[in-house]
């Protein structure tokens, strides 16, 4: 606490910034095997719980636009993912027309879907989105943003799961509630509050 309050935030930052960097970059290249995703994000949310420890919540709160950046894109892409998975099978299963298959050829070549978003395959996976919600519950809790827009992009993304209800697309329970609880955490950070 007293290295805390004897080091600038900028250093403090600077410091949390180079310790979640480290984990940080290696999310996005694990985005098509799940289990290998979900393991680097249990380290993420560790290095985050660490960081909010040994440098305080505001420096990790300065990364938070770094952090949630590959977290987002991960998020944003649940939905496409899940329903590639059933599109795919039906097309599989009626032998699609050529123009469909020239549509799934070319969002294969762009590496995306056809929203323009990322494709991100081990989002089919509920364990991995588990810990996609976990690490983002963790950072909410061990970080305070800078400012209520850093956080809209977060409830923006987090909106859409609460509509996936096809039986073949649906979130686990535990992903609905830790879908909730972060909803509820985010919506109590001091960015909120009337007086900030």
């Amino acid at each position: 606490s007293s290295q805390m309050s004897s080091s600038s935030l900028e250093t403090r930052t600077q410091a949390a910034f180079n310790q979640i960097r480290e984990v940080s970059i290696q999310i996005l290249p694990l985005r098509h095997d799940s289990k290998a995703l979900s393991a680097c994000l249990r380290r993420l949310a560790d290095t985050l719980k660490s960081a909010g420890m040994d440098f305080g919540s505001d420096a990790v709160g300065a990364c938070w636009e770094f952090v949630t950046l590959p977290l987002l894109a991960l998020l944003d892409s649940v939905g496409p993912a899940r329903e590639g998975q059933v599109r795919k099978s039906e097309v599989k299963a009626v032998d699609a027309d050529a123009k469909v298959k020239e549509l799934e050829a070319d969002v294969e070549r762009r590496g995306g879907d056809e929203t323009g978003g990322l494709k991100a395959e081990a989002m089919r996976s509920n364990h991995a989105l588990e810990s996609l919600l976990e690490c983002l519950l963790v950072l909410s809790t061990h970080a305070i943003p800078r400012s209520f827009g850093a956080v809209l992009p977060l409830l923006h993304s987090l909106t859409p799961l609460l509509g996936i209800s096809s039986p073949s697309d649906a979130l686990s329970e535990e992903a609905n509630a830790l879908t909730f609880r972060l909803l509820r955490q985010l919506l109590s950070l001091p960015v909120f509050d009337d007086n900030s």
